[in-house]
């Protein structure tokens, strides 16, 4: 059987993996008429020019999103997404990130285009559904990445290694209309969110558990800001975003978070300020 022939070297370089911080030798190949755009990597350059086989080869159209991600200590960092895993590489400076990134979407983009790229992903961050509200009620638990675009808002089920989300009920995809989204907030490293009726799982809360609190509060800001752009774009807000300050405070699980953004109907958005410093039913919310 004759080998498969690859790719030309579109770029080559040292990069860091943000999992460990170790240097490895990456190599992005170019797309044929036999295998697909790929992101190749090997311990050393010395291993690639070699001829010996790579540690890990990527394939760019198994990648539902990729991008920069502005929410962690690290400054340089591209982030490719698959529904099994997120693979963080980092750059060494800001212009050997614009050359990779640049280079990697321009092999991305060769690929067939799905319906999805009519509203591109703008960010995602990984999260961790937490077994309350909607995540009780309609199994929507564990790792997902959540996937903003300028329209929607879905949680993607991070596939584990034995496959079993089907087995479990557990739904892969869960999409929201960012209409359809009532309020966001964030408390420490957790961010939630209320959804109305008019939604595949009704209406109800979810609250997800981000690494640490900088992402959560880039989450709420980013998320609030999008909700905001959406709305301005509607004729009818009041169908979808309402809340008073009254249903905030009375409600059977009042939210103790550190900042929630909210609409009154007509389009003033504003932020909400609950107890500071007042832990005693944020803890028996997460214990309930």
């Amino acid at each position: 059987m004759a080998a498969m022939v690859e790719g030309a070297v579109v770029r080559q370089g040292h990069l860091r993996k943000l999992k460990t911080m170790k240097k490895k030798y990456f190599v992005l190949r170019a797309e044929t008429s036999e295998c697909s755009a790929r992101l190749e990597y090997y311990e050393s350059e010395k291993k690639f020019r070699s001829g010996a086989a790579p540690r890990r080869v990527l394939l760019l159209k198994s990648c539902y999103n990729i991008t920069r991600r502005l929410d962690l200590k690290q400054k340089h960092v591209i982030a490719l997404f698959t529904k099994e895993e997120q693979l963080c590489i980092v750059a060494e400076n800001e212009q050997d990130l614009h050359a990779w990134l640049t280079a990697i979407l321009k092999q991305f983009r060769t690929d067939d285009a799905s319906d999805e790229l009519l509203h591109p992903i703008q960010h995602v961050w990984q999260v961790n559904v937490q077994k309350k509200g909607l995540g009780a009620s309609k199994n929507i638990q564990g790792l997902y990445n959540l996937c903003l675009t300028d329209k929607t808002l879905a949680l993607v089920k991070i596939k584990s290694l034995n496959n079993v989300i089907s087995d479990l009920g557990i739904p892969e995809r869960v999409e929201y209309s960012l209409k359809n989204i009532r309020r966001c907030g964030d408390s420490e490293c957790f961010f939630y969110m209320e959804v109305g009726r008019q939604t595949a799982t009704g209406a109800g809360e979810l609250w997800m558990h981000s690494d640490d609190s900088n992402i959560a509060q880039s989450m709420h800001s980013t998320i609030y800001h999008a909700m905001r752009n959406c709305a301005k774009e509607t004729e009818n807000e009041k169908d979808h975003i309402v809340i008073s300050n009254k249903n905030l405070m009375e409600g059977s699980h009042p939210l103790p978070a550190r900042r929630q953004t909210y609409s009154d109907g007509r389009g003033r958005a504003g932020f909400y300020n609950g107890r500071e410093g007042d832990d005693t039913d944020w803890d028996e919310m997460m214990r309930g």
